[in-house]
């Protein structure tokens, strides 16, 4: 047995001097975040979602899809406790971001410090204050940190990483309460971000290193212990199935094949590995191309995972549990990017916030492993100097995320062809209001990506703002020959039409959007309020109703229907 198999346990001294570092590192290499302001998403998410605004749309935020202020948004993305986490938070500091920052810095420092926790069950103390502090000071992590719209990926996290550790504690008095409390706190891990359906496999890999013999000789037990966790998965499925319905058909991608799914996935593991060892080249979009089984990438992945693969064996049959929980929390923390990449969409650094746990404990373990032939202090030592200067590149990434322009310059200069770059540094000049380089940037994305209906509606945008009705109409025609199946594109028309006060086709164009989601309680309303202003009272009743019955607590709703009744009753 590896001597880290048999941990021992730090004195209370020690144990408060350990977590007094690791929260130090999480929180002193992010104090500069704190004055950065809204980037992209959080515009979506934050300044211009209603919904966190007001407390009484609680029970709408629990039956609606995360990308609310979106039409058509696939509902796979259900993320309640995201919203509500960010409605405190405009609570307390409304639109101060500052506020926001604090709270994703403060997740981080208690991930952190669960990460010590979660170590020390198969680790000696000093390792894991070596691994936790790594975990808390590297600058991957600043897209989940600095971002606020990263914050998905720090609760999912906090939620995962007190679960795991409620479930291991089967050796502690009431060990049965630990078990049926680390079942809900998973659930809310998915309510957090739905690729958390990985839980029951981080459970098991969690479960099978802690103590291995237990499961050897027990599995029929061990196996009762796992059935928990899959009726929690189940029951949230069933639970997001009720409240939004699954309509991802609804929702256009450029869908991938399946091999050059599979090529791009394995793709990303070597990329993965590299900004964890190597983090000199971080930008938030990283382009994985296309792929091919002569891919450089593609065959050092393979080999990647053979290795891990026979360095996972090796660690079980020769009961070090450490490596062993390692390697597996690692590999299994990887899988959701089969799911990100399906959406055809270049790599974020984010998504390597939680496997990156497994790799920073090997290499907390290949450090002590010094003690060999180096004096006894020094694997900490040079743990601190590792540290330091992740930390130092951890605070000079910070400036990166300062603005939506600073972000997007930063992007763009690392991937100067990526369309969704440009498309990101278009938007951050719209909002600055210089629409020459707004429209130059949009239209270089579009050259690159001419099928890319995102862009057109982008350019649209730009267009309708600059009163160019011909172009913007035409941009928006494009966008839905591109993707006519997505009722975001008939929404868009529908709203220049309505803009230009050509009522008979904005109704025609909202009429066909809520046709083809009749799920959003936002389209009806909108299809309502044509019908009102042309005087079309039953009609807009209709909508109205069948928009109250998808979201019956909405006040905006409620103060529309109840304008349309005094209006019914004044005619009278």
């Amino acid at each position: 047995m590896s001597p880290e198999a048999t941990p021992i346990s730090p004195s209370t001294k020690e144990t408060w001097l350990h977590l007094l570092l690791v929260a130090g590192g999480a929180t002193l290499f992010y104090t500069n975040s704190f004055g950065n302001s809204f980037v992209w998403n959080d515009w979506t998410l934050i300044i211009e979602n209603f919904l966190i605004k007001d407390w009484r749309n609680l029970p709408e935020i629990f039956a609606s899809a995360f990308w609310k202020p979106l039409i058509g948004e696939p509902s796979q993305i259900y993320r309640p406790l995201v919203s509500v986490s960010l409605m405190a938070d405009f609570y307390l500091w409304r639109l101060e971001s500052w506020g926001y920052h604090l709270t994703n810095t403060g997740l981080h420092l208690m991930n952190s410090i669960l990460v010590y926790f979660l170590m020390r069950v198969y680790v000696f103390p000093t390792i894991a204050l070596m691994g936790s502090l790594l975990f808390a000071v590297h600058p991957v992590h600043t897209e989940a940190v600095t971002y606020i719209a990263g914050r998905g990926e720090l609760l999912m996290s906090f939620f995962l990483l007190s679960g795991t550790l409620l479930f291991l504690a089967r050796g502690k008095r009431r060990s049965r309460v630990f078990y049926l409390a680390s079942l809900p706190v998973c659930f809310f891990a998915l309510l957090a971000k739905e690729t958390a359906a990985i839980f029951p496999l981080l459970l098991l890999a969690a479960d099978i290193a802690a103590v291995p013999p237990y499961w050897q000789s027990n599995s029929w037990r061990q196996s009762a212990r796992l059935l928990g966790p899959l009726l929690v998965l189940g029951l949230y499925y069933l639970v997001r199935k009720l409240l939004v319905g699954i309509t991802v058909a609804s929702y256009s991608f450029d869908a991938l094949s399946f091999l050059d799914h599979l090529f791009l996935t394995l793709k990303a593991v070597p990329v993965c590995l590299g900004l964890l060892l190597f983090p000199l080249n971080l930008h938030f979009l990283h382009p994985l191309g296309a792929a091919s089984l002569l891919d450089f990438h593609l065959l050092l992945s393979l080999v990647l995972l053979m290795a891990s693969g026979w360095g996972l064996r090796y660690a079980i049959r020769s009961d070090n549990r450490a490596v062993a929980f390692a390697l597996s929390w690692f590999l299994v923390g990887l899988l959701p990017l089969v799911y990100f990449i399906g959406f055809n969409i270049p790599l974020l650094e984010g998504w390597i916030y939680l496997p990156s746990l497994g790799l920073m404990l090997l290499v907390a373990l290949g450090l002590d492993a010094l003690k060999r032939w180096a004096p006894s202090a020094a694997p900490l030592l040079l743990a601190l100097w590792i540290a330091v200067v992740l930390g130092a590149v951890t605070f000079y990434r910070n400036r990166d995320w300062k603005d939506d322009m600073q972000i997007s310059l930063n992007t763009v200069a690392a991937s100067p062809d990526d369309p969704i770059a440009l498309r990101l540094m278009g938007n951050a000049y719209f909002r600055r209001g210089k629409t020459p380089e707004a429209e130059k940037a949009f239209q270089k994305a579009i050259s690159l990506s001419p099928e890319d209906p995102r862009l057109h509606e982008s350019l649209g945008r730009l267009y309708s703002f600059l009163r160019k009705g011909e172009e913007a109409l035409a941009s928006y025609q494009r966008m839905l020959a591109l993707s006519p199946q997505d009722p975001y594109s008939y929404w868009r028309i529908a709203r220049f039409y309505l803009e230009k006060r050509d009522f008979a086709e904005a109704e025609k164009y909202f009429a066909e959007a809520a046709g083809r989601f009749p799920y959003s309680s936002e389209l009806r309303n909108d299809l309502a309020q044509v019908y009102y202003i042309q005087g079309k009272f039953a009609e807009a009743r209709s909508e109205l109703e069948a928009a109250l019955r998808i979201s019956p607590y909405s006040p905006i709703l409620r103060a529309n229907f109840q304008r349309l009744l005094d209006r019914s009753r004044s005619g009278k």
